[in-house]
């Protein structure tokens, strides 16, 4: 129990990572007003219940090169060094308990422990903090336009490059092997 939530955890935190590495170093606007071309602004309210704020649309475009470096040292370093110590001291303490019923006690304690900083978020954000962080858009990693522009044919022939061409039952195996699941079990055996 207490390493599936230590895995789901640190899943989080390396894709906070991931994100701060893809998202642009520009200082690009995270907030648009979007109105219907489909129809006028009023008509649109109306027929699908809006309010002028669900014209409001969030989502990350860009961030200065400085907030990135701040959200590295002050965030994602301090969330994995947390998630280490917590990690390997949570395990001692675990092998150091005796009883079952302990064990699973202890290991939803430290589950708890793990999960205080998204506890902490709901508590004490805003309303309005609240809704732009429920409503913002995914970034997206990376685009589609080139494979849209394929030809059916050429489509057609990387699938079967892909599916049957060389190493096919090698990533047939990864495909199967439940990849979280192997994680837990190495950072248990790591820990």
């Amino acid at each position: 129990i207490f390493m599936m939530a230590m895995m789901d955890d640190m899943h989080k935190t390396l894709s906070l990572a991931v994100l701060l590495w893809h998202v642009p170093s520009d200082n690009s606007k995270w907030v648009r007003y979007e109105a219907p071309e489909w129809a006028t602004k009023e008509h649109a309210k109306r027929v699908h219940a809006w309010c002028e704020l669900d014209l409001v649309k969030f989502g990350v475009a860009g961030m200065p090169f400085r907030w990135k470096t701040a959200n590295f040292v002050f965030i994602f370093i301090p969330k994995m060094l947390i998630w280490w110590v917590l990690a390997s001291l949570g395990m001692h303490f675990l092998m150091e308990t005796a009883g079952i019923v302990d064990v699973i006690m202890n290991s939803m304690a430290l589950t708890f422990i793990i999960n205080l900083d998204e506890m902490i978020f709901m508590v004490l954000t805003t309303v309005p903090v609240k809704h732009m962080m429920d409503n913002l858009e995914d970034y997206a990693l990376f685009e589609l336009e080139d494979e849209e522009r394929e030809k059916d044919d050429d489509i057609l022939t990387n699938y079967l490059r892909q599916e049957f061409g060389t190493n096919k039952w090698k990533r047939f195996g990864k495909l199967l092997l439940p990849k979280r699941l192997c994680t837990v079990l190495l950072l248990l055996t790591f820990f």
